[in-house]
């Protein structure tokens, strides 16, 4: 499913259209602090594990960020009457583990939350050929990667994708140092903060489909652009996909969403019916509920880029370029003590025997300002 923030995004958007989908002229009318509390279902059906998430949308002026829904009763229901309950878990989650979809059946979602009933529409299995080919290619301001993909069977025309990105990097300088006690020693290697590892989940719909009725292929179909101006590409860059096969309906619901988060401005063209997916309120059916519910399992593939593969005339940019290590002055231990400053290295003048010591800012120091010192297990060694 798209990240958290790209849902919260389309929500406030689908809102506002929801709400004013009759007027012509933007403004700033007093609707928007209108109680909202739509159902917002995210997830699909798979075998293995099964996960959703449940949450409410907000009025606009008064957004709640953590609005999930923790008490419902969720199962999944085949048409041959077999029912699977999902567990709650925690932040919205509801998971069901074990299940194994049988592609002769369909199924669907029931949800019980808040004293009313909501119900997804019956759904083919789906299952997602095998990803072709994740490509990149280097252009003059970044990487740039494609997919390539396939089903002979003919089965597949409608696709969407996910991805989580994460790579390695360094921070601006190495610290050679740790404040103490008090005192300045020098760090041990397990206390080396200067590479980490960082990561994020992709926040554009992403979809496609062949070009021709004939044709069972989709080829240099674009994913993303990783620019030069970050730190991915700095040591070691992985990007991990997750290719699912949608319906035509749900290739449409996915499609206006898309076209809704691209037309900021143009909030008020797009009618209500276009944004309802196949799930509905049995208990009230004017209230409106966003979410598609597919069926199917994904297919995956990950791929790595070393920074020695990269062109040679890549100049990489990051924030970490407007750091600067300064000299210790009488104010400098404070720093220490709140965290803000990390103490870099010493330099010991050999005709005096003075030491000076240099620091730097927490941000430009201790890589774990910006992510994690934990390797994750597919890391190659």
């Amino acid at each position: 499913m798209p990240g958290l923030k790209i849902i919260k995004y389309i929500i406030a958007l689908l809102i506002l259209s929801l709400t004013f989908s009759g007027c012509e002229e933007p403004y700033n009318p007093p609707a928007v602090n209108a109680p909202n509390n739509y159902l917002v279902v995210e997830g699909a059906i798979s075998s293995g594990i099964t996960s959703f998430r449940l949450t409410r949308s907000s009025s606009l002026s008064k957004p709640i960020n953590d609005n999930f829904v923790s008490d419902a009763k969720v199962l999944v229901e085949c048409t041959s009457n077999e029912l699977y309950t999902l567990a709650y878990k925690d932040s919205g989650y509801y998971v069901l583990d074990g299940m194994e979809l049988n592609e002769t059946l369909k199924y669907r979602l029931k949800i019980e939350a808040d004293g009313k009933d909501y119900v997804s529409e019956y759904v083919e299995v789906k299952n997602a050929p095998d990803i072709g080919e994740i490509i990149w290619e280097g252009q003059s301001d970044g990487v740039q990667l494609y997919i390539n993909t396939s089903d002979p069977s003919g089965k597949t025309r409608f696709y969407r994708w996910e991805y989580e990105e994460t790579w390695q990097f360094h921070s601006a300088m190495k610290s050679m140092l740790i404040f103490k006690d008090t005192v300045k020693v020098y760090r041990t290697p397990e206390e080396d903060i200067y590479e980490c590892f960082s990561s994020s989940k992709s926040r554009d719909i992403l979809l496609g489909t062949p070009q021709s009725p004939q044709s069972t292929e989709i080829v240099h179909q674009p994913l993303t652009k990783v620019t030069l101006k970050s730190t991915r590409l700095q040591m070691l860059y992985s990007i991990f996909v997750k290719q699912h096969a949608i319906d035509e309906k749900g290739f449409e619901y996915w499609q206006n969403l898309r076209k809704m988060t691209e037309s900021v401005g143009t909030i008020f063209d797009p009618q209500p019916a276009q944004f309802r997916g196949n799930i509905k309120c049995v208990s009230n059916i004017d209230e409106i509920v966003l979410g598609y519910v597919s069926a199917g399992n994904m297919t995956m593939k990950r791929i790595f880029i070393d920074r020695g593969d990269l062109p040679s005339n890549y100049i990489l940019q990051s924030e970490y370029d407007r750091c600067n290590e300064f000299e210790e002055d009488f104010g400098t231990s404070y720093g220490y003590l709140t965290g803000s400053y990390v103490p870099v290295r010493s330099v010991t003048d050999l005709q005096t025997g003075k030491v000076t010591f240099y620091y730097g800012y927490v941000t430009c120091v201790d890589c774990r300002s910006k992510g994690t010192k934990t390797k994750p297990d597919y890391w190659p060694q």
